[in-house]
């Protein structure tokens, strides 16, 4: 295959994508397949076609990939002569937080509720240490992380913990369910929550009140998910969940390039699970890498 049926290939994929209007979907993207910019012209392409762009959302995996979105969103529209619309693109935590910040009170949270950070986690995991001490349950420098770890995992949705490093079983240590009740309550005490705490809320949110979930998916039209190889289970369900109502949804994802063995809990099967919970999602592929020279990909095509 020569360049000029390769840039025709890599041409009519990305306009199968860009045109997309109903139904669930999903885009298998390689590194180096144009994939952001896709998805920047999708969006560009979404409020052409007449939709609201305040009912388009578009999550991302990192504040930098969310402000390189909105930068290539800005020139497609400069470049077209378009004004550039208000656009929801945010991470998915952000997207979480806003919910809670705008249902607080169904759900008990503080109007002015923190999220702790790692130097707010060692105060508390010490303090943790201490209370527990006077339970006579000990808590020391090793397994302490190995605690706090296990609460996040769980707070992640991830439902097998033997992927994460067990409690040791010894005799006066804290059991996990003891060291989740302290950790929990010391976060209710500083009015805080734990990162992991924010999406889980929001799904949490959403399944028990009903009103709050047909109010929000109700103005919801368009999602498009960025990185979705990425996501833990806890992520997954808060979309399947605002796409309850939505025209369409688009994941782009790559199983092959899932960073599920690092402290997020991806779930490494997270394009599977999407396949067989949407059973007629539209399939599509970016397969043509442009950081890779002609002769690299000439023998690839081979």
């Amino acid at each position: 295959m020569n360049l000029q049926e390769i840039e025709k290939r890599a041409k009519h994929e990305k306009e199968r994508i860009i045109q997309h209007r109903e139904g669930p979907s999903i885009v298998i993207a390689g590194p180096g397949s144009g994939k952001t910019t896709t998805l920047a012209e999708r969006l560009v392409g979404l409020f052409r076609d007449d939709s609201d762009p305040s009912r388009i959302i578009a999550v991302t995996f990192t504040n930098h990939a969310a402000d390189e979105m909105k930068e290539k969103v800005i020139k497609i529209c400069e470049k077209s002569g378009y004004e550039t619309p208000d656009l929801h693109i945010s991470t998915m935590h952000y997207l979480a937080k806003g919910l809670l910040h705008r249902y607080s009170d169904k759900i008990g949270l503080p109007t002015s509720f923190r999220v702790v950070g790692r130097p707010q986690e060692n105060i508390l995991l010490t303090d943790t240490r201490i209370e527990l001490k006077r339970e006579r349950s000990k808590l020391d420098r090793y397994p302490r992380n190995t605690y706090l770890k296990r609460f996040k995992a769980n707070r992640a949705g991830i439902s097998n913990l033997d992927t994460v490093a067990k409690i040791p079983s010894k005799s006066g240590f804290a059991t996990q369910e003891q060291f989740d009740e302290c950790y929990d309550s010391l976060l209710d005490y500083y009015r805080s929550m734990d990162w992991y705490d924010v999406v889980a809320l929001a799904v949490k949110l959403l399944r028990d009140n009903r009103d709050i979930l047909d109010e929000v998916t109700n103005q919801i039209d368009h999602l498009l998910i960025d990185e979705y190889q990425d996501l833990n289970r806890a992520d997954q369900e808060l979309i399947y969940l605002l796409a309850t109502k939505a025209k369409s949804l688009m994941v782009f994802g790559d199983d092959d390039q899932s960073i599920y063995q690092t402290g997020r809990f991806a779930n490494p099967s997270a394009v599977k699970r999407f396949k067989k919970i949407y059973a007629d999602a539209k399939i599509y592929r970016l397969s043509v890498c442009w950081r890779c020279g002609a002769l690299i990909m000439d023998a690839a095509w081979k």
